[in-house]
């Protein structure tokens, strides 16, 4: 788990600048500390520091000459991403759910296909062509929320599970 300079600079209210500014002087501070590993410092496309990201210890470390208050948020922050209550995640349940839905059918559809080509290949090349001709059929592209392989199996396709 780590805290970047942008969220301490936006949980304190101090420019990120200077909050840049402040990490690098606690780094010189601290020296040759085999946690300094840990830093991981990113930057933009000219070479610039775009933020470093720091682990608990070092950004507790950082906020200490900080004020109580700002301290106080830092810390909290610290614990609810330690809880994972900060995380951002997909809400599944939410408005992607369909679409999600969707896409693993549709993608279930193409795999019991392709099944079915190969097992076909090994059939022979007339039931090749028979099962092509039918998943490019227009009657089976044109009916949405049908799965494609109830369409191919009302064509007279037989598809083994």
């Amino acid at each position: 788990m780590t805290m970047s300079s942008l969220e301490i600079a936006e949980l304190t209210g101090k420019q990120h600048t200077n909050v840049v500014r402040d990490i690098r002087k606690m780094l010189a501070d601290l020296g040759d500390d085999s946690k300094l590993s840990h830093v991981h410092e990113e930057k933009d496309a000219r070479g610039y520091t775009k933020a470093y990201h720091l682990d608990r210890e070092l950004t507790q470390t950082l906020i200490t000459g900080y004020s109580a208050p700002l301290r106080l948020k830092v810390i909290r922050r610290l614990n609810e991403l330690e809880e994972g209550l900060g995380q951002k995640a997909l809400d599944f349940a939410g408005p992607y759910q369909g679409a999600i839905i969707e896409s693993l059918s549709g993608l279930q559809t193409e795999v019991k296909i392709l099944k079915e080509m190969i097992r076909s290949i090994i059939a022979g090349p007339s039931v090749v062509r028979q099962v092509t001709e039918l998943s490019l059929s227009p009657a089976i592209r044109t009916q949405p929320g049908v799965p494609t392989w109830v369409l191919l199996r009302s064509q007279g396709c037989s598809l083994a599970e």
